[in-house]
């Protein structure tokens, strides 16, 4: 009889441990799975950022494009009287 004891506490010795070992290992994965979610948490907000500022970037581009229009709007127009008004002096000559 004390023969089996032993024998059941060596099964139950070797079974803790191997539950330990697969224990060990599902958490050496869990850490290694946060610390990439971690890392893609990371790279995802330096992209939202990097967007953002390209996003204020392309703002600004537009608003100084359409100033530089605005300002060469008004001599076009003043180019394009001036050649009319040349051209009907002209014309009434």
């Amino acid at each position: 009889m004390e023969m089996c004891v032993n024998r059941n506490e060596g099964e139950a010795r070797v079974w803790v441990l191997d539950y330990w070992e697969e224990f060990k290992k599902c958490k050496e994965v869990e850490e290694r799975y946060k610390m990439q979610g971690r890392l893609l948490k990371k790279s995802l907000d330096a992209a939202k950022n990097r967007e953002k500022e390209l996003e204020k970037m392309i703002g600004k581009l537009r608003i100084e494009s359409h100033e530089l229009v605005e300002e060469k709007l008004p001599n076009r127009f003043l180019y394009f009287f001036l050649r009319l008004l040349s051209n009907i002096q002209r014309f009434l000559q």
